[in-house]
């Protein structure tokens, strides 16, 4: 399967109305994962002794919940430490570009610390100029 932009945006206002639009996964700027550390994969993921964020204590980082809802998170995807770019560029997960921009700015807005829904906002207004508050 191939993520579009279309599917990118569909699944991104489903995981963020399941958290709440002011979940905040990395407020202390540990490692982020793509998988909550309750997953069997967590114990394999090397985070070079970083500090992990406390947003894995109760799900995957915002990308990585999206992977999982599309269904294209693998153990590979999960216990890497891959940023995402990195996953798009291997093709370990395929997109478009547009896709691949969304969700990569997404997931770099995740990583200071934006709540998800902000995260959502901000991405939609630096690629497309939208302001979108009212749109998930």
């Amino acid at each position: 399967m191939t993520i579009t932009l279309e599917m990118a945006i569909r699944t991104t206002k489903e995981v963020i109305a399941e958290r709440g639009e002011d979940f905040v996964y990395n407020p202390k700027r540990g490692a982020c994962a793509y998988v909550p550390r309750s997953h069997p994969d967590f114990a394999f993921i090397d985070f070079g002794g970083a500090r992990v964020a406390t947003g894995a204590d109760v799900t995957g980082c915002l990308v990585g919940e999206i992977f999982t809802k599309l269904g294209v998170m693998t153990s590979e995807i999960a216990r890497s430490g891959l940023i995402t770019e990195a996953i798009f560029d291997r093709g370990i997960v395929l997109a478009t570009g547009e896709a691949q921009e969304f969700l990569s700015s997404l997931q770099a807005y995740q990583d200071v610390s934006y709540s998800w829904g902000e995260a959502y906002k901000q991405t939609f207004k630096d690629l497309y100029g939208e302001d979108c508050s009212n749109d998930i």
